[in-house]
């Protein structure tokens, strides 16, 4: 099946039939693991307006990526949820044509149900922080890590560049760097996104703001005390698949207060799985031992302003 295209099919779940579900493949690093358990995203109202599996229109489908402990994002989900919003989690046995599939971990879809799940209304504009179309390629070295102890980097259909660095007043590299799921707010979106990107990392020439001015300004376009949950839960749980790489997070700007929130996705690889981030894969503790303040200062500090400016 081409990545991004669905095939249509029929559902039973605990004796509730569903007709016209949209299934593809999920994921970029697990949807390449060898054998034929893939991850799936399940899109329960492809084709039916309004039908939903236990209330949710979207599920996706883990394998298991880089955690035979299949214990990784059950946990964190679970353990983060009181303090961020965060995605549901469970298992699932899958049987597809009559025969059994395998186990997988179902995890909820950051869209707008999620959205109207933690916020007064799902009106606002969400982004991913992955560039749009991203490709991976297994290599000798990079980011991240293949099923087989091979590491990955980013491909060239696009790269983990949504690190919230100022990259002008020109909407384009913004538009390579992050994609933007609420199609309908086109320039608009990514204006506001650029907007947001000056207070938090540009020069004072270019319209940012002084470190004295900074912690007022960044108030008013940042939910800063959920950005520093989510930099705490990180550390916490060793998720350097995240920020921290320059992707795998979400933005979700809320019409009602008008700021940006930073959304936790994809934890999989917590508990020490991912050696990226800036720490050396040749060492199997290094992130198990990594300091809170990683890429808060130093030579890293400069690609991470997230981190670098609300922890100083």
């Amino acid at each position: 099946l081409p990545e991004g295209q669905h095939l249509l099919a029929d559902l039973d779940f605990e004796g509730e039939a569903l007709s016209g579900v949209g299934v593809g493949l999920q994921g970029n690093s697990s949807s390449r693991a060898p054998g034929r358990k893939k991850p799936l995203n399940l899109t329960i109202d492809a084709t039916v307006k309004g039908q939903r599996l236990m209330a949710y229109d979207v599920v996706n489908l883990n394998n298991g990526f880089a955690d035979p402990s299949f214990g990784r994002e059950t946990l964190v989900s679970g353990l983060v949820r009181p303090f961020l919003p965060m995605p549901r989690a469970g298992y699932v046995h899958l049987d597809i044509g009559g025969g059994y599939w395998g186990a997988f971990t179902s995890i909820q879809q950051i869209e707008g149900t999620f959205i109207k799940q933690w916020y007064p209304s799902s009106d606002g504009i969400l982004f991913k922080g992955d560039p749009p179309g991203m490709a991976v390629v297994t290599v000798a070295g990079g980011a991240g890590r293949g099923a087989s102890g091979a590491l990955q980097r980013p491909g060239p259909g696009g790269g983990f560049r949504a690190t919230l660095r100022w990259l002008g007043a020109d909407l384009a590299p913004y538009r390579q760097a992050y994609e933007l799921k609420t199609v309908a707010a086109g320039n608009e979106g990514y204006g506001l996104l650029r907007d947001f990107i000056r207070v938090l990392d540009a020069p004072v020439a270019e319209g940012g703001v002084s470190d004295v001015q900074f912690p007022a300004a960044i108030q008013e376009v940042l939910d800063v005390d959920g950005a520093l949950w989510y930099l705490a839960a990180i550390n916490l749980f060793t998720n350097y698949d995240s920020y921290y790489a320059g992707h795998n997070f979400f933005l979700y700007r809320s019409p009602e207060d008008g700021r940006f929130h930073i959304l936790l996705w994809d934890v999989n690889e917590s508990f020490g799985v991912f050696p990226g981030a800036g720490i050396s894969p040749a060492d199997s503790l290094a992130v198990a031992h990594t300091d809170p303040f990683l890429m808060a200062s130093g030579q890293q500090a400069a690609e991470r302003p997230l981190i670098r400016r609300l922890l100083a």
